[in-house]
């Protein structure tokens, strides 16, 4: 579990970084409803990547073996390119390395794995 815990040390350091940069380059535009807006936004967003996932994941074959390990890449890479844009995929020469390290953690702890399962039969049943 240790190496899942460095792994969201590090999303989340990155994540800090890149709203930090984001709210210098609009801090002077901030207006009093904009922090609600952000918020309201964000929801919206968020939703957005819902929807994005279970669309995605409608298009794997269920009845596949490897349904879940796919469906647990597919839903890294789109976490991973909503946080950080869709650039970093190719800007960044490992994606589908750093995807595939992420994945292998999270496959080789059990409790991960049962909660990653858990969390795309959830996602599938509304499908």
């Amino acid at each position: 579990m240790a190496r899942i815990n460095n792994i969201s040390s590090i999303l989340e350091i990155a994540r800090l970084q890149l709203g930090k940069r984001a709210k210098t380059k609009v801090d002077s535009k901030k207006t009093p409803s904009s922090s609600s807006q952000a918020n309201s936004s964000r929801v919206s967003s968020q939703s957005v990547l819902k929807s994005t996932i279970v669309n995605k994941l409608k298009q794997l074959d269920s009845s596949d073996k490897e349904f879940i390990s796919k469906a647990r890449v597919l839903f890294l890479e789109s976490i991973i390119l909503w946080e950080f844009g869709d650039s970093i995929s190719s800007n960044a020469p490992y994606f589908s390395e750093i995807i595939s390290k992420i994945d292998e953690t999270i496959e080789n702890d059990p409790e991960s794995a049962k909660k990653f399962k858990q969390l795309i039969e959830q996602l599938t049943s509304k499908i």
